[in-house]
């Protein structure tokens, strides 16, 4: 009993050393990739040398060989030997990150994620839905990262960010619920024995991008979409229908930002408006949403509004619906334009016709994945950012706290803003994927 007890605690001692040295050769490797000394493509020493030089066995190489082949970090060329791959995870594998749990149907889940959501398995498939220089790119999704450490994406998440497996993270809504964890750059905490720099991992590399939102402090960009261009353009292609009194309906909240912005524009243009037009929806309003169209049409025809903005796609079904609604009741052949918030390539189609104009999410993700490329001190992959529409550019904006994003510095900070574009206006194969419906309402059979 006392030999079998004796052999059975050499065996534990012996497994401990092994675990502890392929934990070691893990780690150097993925610092000696992710550092580049060794560069995409190139030809590692063999397992003989690597042992040596790592200070481990060769059995103890050979299985952290295997752990970074099967992660990504390396690949297996038979007799030629084994290779860093030309796109190692560090520098091709992205996380987006949402903060609420995947519920389409929920009302704390956003259209706006779902059209990301999309984008980013597109990228991922590498088919023919994105473009030759996405394919080698790969990006995680991660849900209800709210700060919670219980949560097990969450875990996921600091796995990958421990073991340098992430190329960025791409931070799906503004992350004030993170700002104390190791996400926003926080230590992640280390086990006993870690604490040398060469054989630990940290947070520190790995570039963030947040949208709507910026942090110069810790040096988080942001991306944001342009909500001044898209009241702009929308009020212009009213103008342009030969429209002259439109009312916008918006959710309940942003009333204080976007009623200065909305009545700029429309003297700007020459529409006539009112503060009583803009008229605040919510997303479980639904049917309700009739009598706020019945609302804004409640004047004699001459003084009518003939132009309407609804200007956040989960109020289109219920605005649209209502707009049937009204018109049948007033059977008249008056006119209405109706121009509707998108979040391309998933607009969320109304019971009547209407010219749909919004943001492409294929442009916002990569110009994320270009923000976190440039952020990276290590080599990177390069990424050409493609124009997706035709007759917008993205610009660059200094932004001060108070503005559209909060930052928790005083600072300035810079958010790229992403212009809108009319769904007419994306490059044909994108649009040819959800049609066109640039057409106005008639109101009345």
């Amino acid at each position: 009993m006392k030999q079998e007890a004796s052999h059975r605690t050499k065996l534990q001692a012996t497994l401990a050393v092994d675990r502890a040295a392929v934990a070691r050769a893990l780690a150097r490797m993925r610092r000696r990739v992710s550092a580049g000394e060794w560069d995409a493509g190139q030809r590692l020493p063999t397992r003989r040398d690597l042992a040596s030089q790592l200070g481990v066995s060769v059995a103890s190489a050979q299985r952290a060989l295997g752990i970074l082949e099967h992660e990504g970090f390396l690949e297996a060329r038979g007799s030629l030997g084994t290779f860093v791959a030309d796109a190692p995870p560090h520098l091709s594998h992205y996380a987006l990150v949402f903060p609420n749990r995947y519920e389409p149907e929920s009302v704390f889940w956003s259209n706006f994620w779902s059209a990301l959501r999309h984008e980013a398995e597109v990228m991922s498939r590498g088919t023919a839905d994105a473009s030759d220089d996405a394919r080698s790119r790969r990006i995680s999704l991660f849900y209800d990262i709210a700060g919670h450490s219980d949560v097990e994406d969450y875990r996921a998440l600091l796995g990958h960010i421990s073991a340098r497996r992430l190329a960025g993270i791409i931070l799906a809504t503004p992350p004030h619920q993170l700002l104390d964890t190791p996400l926003l750059g926080q230590p992640v905490a280390r086990g006993p024995g870690k604490g040398a720099a060469e054989d630990s991992d940290d947070t520190t590399s790995v570039p963030r991008v947040a949208l709507d939102w910026f942090d110069a402090q810790r040096g988080i960009p942001g991306i944001g979409t342009d909500w001044t261009a898209f009241v702009d353009r929308a009020v212009a292609h009213l103008a342009s229908q030969g429209r002259r009194r439109a009312a916008m309906v918006h959710l309940t909240f942003g009333y204080d930002w976007v009623m200065p912005k909305w009545m700029a524009a429309c003297k700007r243009h020459g529409i006539d408006t009112r503060p009583a037009w803009v008229q605040p929806g919510s997303l479980t309003a639904g049917p309700n949403l009739a009598n706020l169209v019945r609302l804004l049409l409640d004047r004699p025809r001459a003084q009518r509004i003939d132009g309407l903005i609804i200007a956040d796609d989960h109020l289109v079904a219920g605005v649209t619906a209502g707009c049937l609604e009204v018109g049948a009741e007033l059977g008249g052949p008056d006119r209405l334009s109706v121009v509707a918030h998108a979040n391309f390539p998933m607009p969320q189609r109304g019971v009547r016709p209407a010219a749909y104009l919004g943001f492409d999410s294929r442009q916002i993700i990569r110009e994320c994945i270009r923000t976190l490329d440039s952020l990276r001190p290590s080599p990177t992959m390069t990424m050409t950012t493609t124009t997706t529409t035709m007759t917008t550019t993205t610009t660059t904006t200094t932004v001060t706290r108070g503005e559209r994003a909060r930052a928790s510095s005083p600072q300035p900070a810079q958010l790229t803003l992403l212009p809108p574009v009319f769904e007419h206006e994306l490059m044909p194969a994108r649009a040819s994927a959800f049609g066109s419906h640039l057409v106005e309402h008639q109101l009345g059979p």
